[in-house]
């Protein structure tokens, strides 16, 4: 597989990174392949660290993806952005520091069009909410509170930072939906889809990725995508939950479903951040 001989880590936190298990992800990738597609980028911890000569990515959330297109086109610019937010918050006293942030927050909400500003502030409360979750409400507000930080928040890794932007430069990055994969991935191509997972538990759900979340209709959806490309020809890999859903439809529709173990990152206590399967999933 085209593994990067300069790989870099993520610079955002996010639900369901995939740092902790690059390995197994990437053993179920071809040895070779021509364009990299990952229709949800998150936090892009497998791109960054692939050796792709050309990659396709995406996401729904243009906030996002608005952030990863300053870091590729004006990442001198973004870092200085971020070192006025650090100021601003790091040189208040921690009791203080909620009130920045909460200041910060409703300045993001305030900004209606992608810009350097918001993509800075996007970074900036992925730094400091609570467990650098992404979460919207009904109205596209962004409503995760402050995280209680009682050290420094380092804000950027300026050598990652850069590296990560160079990564980009072989990207083409976009906002849209998913199933616009199916027009642009072609035989000989590789799909990575990480979508937000499929509930293990009525009470662990987390599709409140954005204000239209991501349930079990767009989870067919999504399967059907998945058959579709594998049809075509192109290479498919999929994440998911270890979940009696996700190995009942995805086996029945002609795929294997691989558990491994990953370590839960955002749970709300510590204790709770243990081992759970997770599923891989790849055509039979």
């Amino acid at each position: 597989m085209k593994i990067a001989t300069n790989p870099s880590s993520p610079v955002l936190k996010w639900v369901g990174g995939k740092s902790q298990i690059l390995n197994e992800v990437l053993g179920e990738f071809p040895e070779s392949f021509n364009t990299y597609h990952e229709p949800f980028l998150g936090g892009a911890a497998v791109f960054f660290s692939l050796g792709a000569e050309k990659a396709i990515l995406s996401d729904a959330n243009k906030w996002l993806i608005g952030f990863y297109e300053a870091l590729k086109a004006t990442p001198f610019e973004l870092i200085e952005e971020l070192e006025t937010i650090a100021e601003q918050f790091n040189s208040k006293p921690v009791a203080d520091r909620s009130g920045v942030f909460y200041q910060l927050r409703d300045e993001f909400n305030s900004i209606e069009e992608v810009s350097l500003r918001k993509s800075a502030l996007f970074l900036a409360l992925n730094k400091t909410c609570f467990n650098g979750l992404y979460r919207e409400n009904t109205k596209g507000m962004f409503n995760v509170p402050y995280n209680q930080a009682k050290s420094q928040v380092r804000f950027l890794n300026t050598d990652n930072f850069l590296n990560a932007s160079s990564k980009l430069q072989n990207a083409d990055l976009a906002t849209r939906s998913f199933e616009t994969v199916l027009d642009l991935a072609a035989p000989g191509d590789l799909t990575y889809f990480d979508p937000p997972y499929v509930p293990l538990t009525e009470t662990s759900s987390f599709t409140s990725y954005s204000a239209g979340g991501f349930g079990e209709s767009s989870q067919k959806t999504l399967l059907g995508v998945a058959k579709e490309l594998v049809s075509k020809g192109v290479f498919v890999v999929l994440s998911n939950s270890y979940s009696d859903w996700v190995i009942k439809n995805y086996t029945s529709a002609g795929f294997k479903v691989l558990e491994i173990s990953a370590k839960r990152l955002v749970a709300a206590k510590a204790t709770s951040r243990t081992a759970v399967s997770e599923a891989l999933i790849v055509p039979k």
